[in-house]
Formats: structure tokens, C-alpha cells, sequence
């Protein structure tokens, strides 16, 4: 466990320099597979209420699409490694997460060819880093793998957050709220199979108080 946190706060310091079909009103009956711990988010872009997005939107934008990416080819490759269940069905779940944050790009005129790279590889260098070093760490061990899992939607929820606190565009609120749903199922999901391992993970970007609400709310699942 320390390994993991050394090697990828390490990361982070040493980078920080460095730098389907989708949305609109939130869909209540938008829930997550049975059983499966991955969650679909369904909704539709309200067209008529598109405005034009600050510079720090569109980028935020943008860097939210590189960490479902990050989260999909990472669970590509631990699925493919360890082939548990909880990858597999997440990795689905991630898929349909890229396929959403290219058509909201698309919706408001952002170009991102980097979402067209191939699996494992990333323009932006700190992501590509990233993803080296938990593909290294996630092959050790399984329960290093779910330590890494555990990482990213971490990271993802904490990065969610800060988007919807950082713009008032009814369509990104809309689908980074049903992004960060998606997430903290996953998180739960990847937390309780950890811990039926005996493995554990504390958070790197959450507050303890944030992580312990989530994790113990109902939803996740416990595939093997």
C-alpha cells in the first residue's frame, strides 16, 4: 500500500508543472447495472441552453475526458491481468463515460484528438505517466490492481467536484453530476471487493469525511 501512495504522490509532484450520446436534465431513473457496479449515465444535451464556456471550462472539460480514458484503458489492461469481474464490468461502464464526454465536446465545439489515441497512450504527458505507473503498481498484485482502481476514482471524484463548483453551464452540471454518481459507485464497488482481499486505501484527494460517506452508502458490488 505505501509503495502505491509513494510512487504516484511522487508522480503528482514531480508532473504538477507540467501540464452515447449525451446530457441536459438530469435523468432520475438513470441507475446503475444490478449487481455490476457500473453505471450508465443517460441523459441528453439540452441544445437550446448552450452558452459559450471560459478557457478554464473548456480545459476542465477536456481533462475530464483524459481521466475516463485513463480510468477505461487501466481497467482494459487489470481486466485483462487479473480477470475479475469488477474490471470487466466497470471497464464497460467507463466506455459509455468516454463515448459521453466526446459528444458533450462535440456539443460545444472542442476538438480533442486525443481521445482517438490508441489504448494506453496519451498526448498529455502527465496522463501518460500516470497511467504507466499504475499499470506497473496494478500488476504486482490484485489487490494492488484494486489499490489503483481505488486511485482513480478517487481522483476522479475530487476532479468532478471541483468542475461543478467551477461553473454554472447547466449541461456540464448536469453530466459531471451524473459522472461523479457513476464514480462514487465504482468507488464502492472497487473498496469492497479490497477489502473482502484484505487490502485497504486510504484517500489521496477526497477528505476522510467524504471518502466514509460515500463508501458507506449502498450501491458497488461484490463480483469476484
Amino acid at each position: 500500500m505505501k509503495s502505491i501512495l509513494l510512487l504516484l504522490l511522487g508522480l503528482l509532484v514531480s508532473l504538477a508543472g507540467t501540464a452515447q450520446k449525451g446530457y441536459g436534465k438530469r435523468n432520475q431513473k438513470n441507475q446503475c447495472c444490478m449487481g455490476s457496479g457500473c453505471c450508465y449515465v443517460a441523459a441528453t444535451v439540452d441544445q437550446s441552453s448552450i452558452n459559450p464556456l471560459t478557457e478554464k471550462e473548456k480545459s476542465t472539460m477536456m481533462m475530464l475526458a483524459q481521466e475516463d480514458k485513463l480510468s477505461h484503458d487501466t481497467y482494459y489492461r487489470f481486466n485483462e491481468t487479473w480477470n475479475r469481474q469488477v474490471f470487466d464490468h466497470i471497464l464497460q461502464s467507463e466506455s459509455q463515460h468516454m463515448d459521453v464526454m466526446q459528444s458533450l465536446e462535440t456539443a460545444y465545439g472542442i476538438k480533442d484528438p486525443s481521445m482517438k489515441n490508441k489504448r494506453g497512450a496519451f498526448a498529455d504527458n502527465f496522463f501518460q505517466h500516470l497511467y504507466d505507473s499504475l499499470i506497473q503498481e496494478g500488476s504486482k498484485s490484485q489487490v494492488a490492481a484494486l489499490q489503483a482502481a481505488a486511485y482513480i476514482e478517487d481522483r476522479d471524484i475530487f476532479d468532478l467536484n471541483t468542475a461543478i463548483s467551477q461553473t454554472k453551464e447547466a449541461n456540464l452540471l448536469t453530466i459531471y453530476g451524473n459522472l461523479r454518481d457513476a464514480s462514487e459507485n465504482h468507488l464502492r464497488a472497487y473498496m469492497r471487493n479490497l477489502q473482502a482481499a484484505g487490502g485497504e486505501y486510504h484517500p489521496q484527494f477526497l477528505t476522510e469525511e467524504q471518502f466514509k460517506k460515500i463508501t458507506a452508502a449502498s450501491g458497488g458490488c461484490m463480483l469476484q
